[in-house]
């Protein structure tokens, strides 16, 4: 009811189907009816989304619209109809590409937004925090609001940010120029008390190094070959060599295990560089086993978790079971 008129109603995450009496998430009818003719948009986790009628209406999408890339779905019923529901199947680019196109906000309601969102974080205790990067922030537009602040000596949080690649194939020509025009570890606040930096790159290197977190579906596993890890190794190297911190996003421990056995790579060969002077870490890593956290110890690395599994735990079980759930964060 309050949403203004060319505006969305957006629920991004911060849900657990088991959060309501049912036990399970809600159907696209029941969205229809509390919403109406509001476009809106409710996301759950990266596993999957929904569109009411009006915001397919809103975006277009019909039976014949086709998924970016072909690697995700609308989902359809028995008669070919469109049900509204988005599936990351077996990425989350169909989610991605939902949000990337919802009305932005003006400049000033940015800043509004943004002082908002830094409170609600004070009113927990917070007073710093680390952007680590993600889909759909593009640098330097999307982190002008946040700027602004800190420029002005307006921010309530100290925040440290990296910079995250957006297109696939194009990750060494967008550090390449975020580099050449920016400084690591500099505090852009005019308030030296509190502080606004980029700390370096991530939390992809790579897209070629990611994967993705849909525990609905089986595990995307990094394809072994000497494309990713050259590309990768390129990427991480230009960072060495700036001393730009980084970090890469992975969730399952087969994929993690390669990617630090090549961070070890270029320690060596940078003459232990990353692990007696640079800050990185592996982001996720709900399946990282021993044997590959005894290694990001010993390559002075760290290890970013978060509260995934508190919303999509129950999914983890189902799939991989009690022995693997009781080792994830």
């Amino acid at each position: 009811d309050r949403t203004p008129e060319g505006q969305w109603v957006r629920v991004i995450g911060g849900w657990s189907p088991y959060q309501f009496e049912e036990k399970r998430m809600p159907t696209i009818e029941e969205i229809n009816e509390a919403t109406g003719d509001t476009p809106t948009f409710v996301l759950y986790l990266y596993s999957r989304g929904w569109l009411n009628q009006a915001g397919l209406d809103a975006l277009g999408i019909d039976e014949n619209t086709k998924p970016p890339n072909n690697q995700s779905r609308y989902e359809k019923d028995k008669n070919g109809k469109l049900t509204g529901v988005l599936l990351a199947e077996p990425n989350a680019m169909i989610l991605y590409q939902v949000i990337g196109k919802l009305p932005p906000l003006s400049n000033q309601e940015k800043i509004n937004s943004t002082k908002h969102f830094n409170r609600e974080l004070n009113r927990f205790g917070l007073t710093s925090a680390i952007d680590a990067g993600g889909g759909g922030h593009t640098y330097p537009e999307d982190y002008e609001a946040a700027k602004t602040l800190a420029e002005a000596g307006e921010s309530s949080l100290r925040v440290s940010y990296y910079l995250f690649p957006q297109k696939a194939g194009e990750e060494r020509a967008a550090f390449e120029k975020w580099m050449a025009n920016n400084t690591a570890d500099v505090n852009e606040d005019s308030d030296l008390e509190h502080g606004y930096e980029l700390k370096g790159g991530g939390e992809y290197m790579t897209w070629a190094a990611g994967d993705f977190e849909n525990f609905l579906s089986p595990k995307p596993l990094i394809k072994n070959n000497e494309g990713w890890r050259k590309q990768t190794k390129e990427i991480i190297q230009m960072h060495v060599n700036e001393g730009w911190s980084f970090r890469q996003h992975s969730t399952y421990g087969e994929n993690t295990a390669l990617i630090v056995d090549l961070v070890d790579e270029i320690d060596r060969e940078n003459n232990g560089k990353i692990r007696n002077e640079m800050r990185w870490a592996i982001d996720h890593a709900e399946t990282v086993n021993d044997e590959t956290l005894k290694e990001i110890k010993r390559l002075g690395g760290g290890i970013s978790i978060q509260d995934r599994m508190a919303y999509a735990g129950e999914y983890f079980l189902d799939r991989y079971g009690a022995e693997a759930a009781s080792t994830s964060p």
